[in-house]
């Protein structure tokens, strides 16, 4: 979602990324792998780091 976050909305984007991170079973570490490989881990990052504060 973070990588077409400019045609669908970053609020959207921040939402579904929030819904995943509430998941009990959610895998962080998996997360910033498929960021990087879209080469988007740098705002993920962010986000995630923001959210989970």
């Amino acid at each position: 979602m973070f990588q077409y976050r400019n045609k669908i909305g970053l609020d959207i984007a921040t939402e579904g990324l929030r819904e995943y991170l509430r998941k009990p079973k959610r895998e962080v570490k998996a997360l910033m792998k498929f960021a990087e490989i879209c080469r988007v881990k740098q705002i993920v990052s962010q986000y995630t780091r923001a959210i989970l504060g």
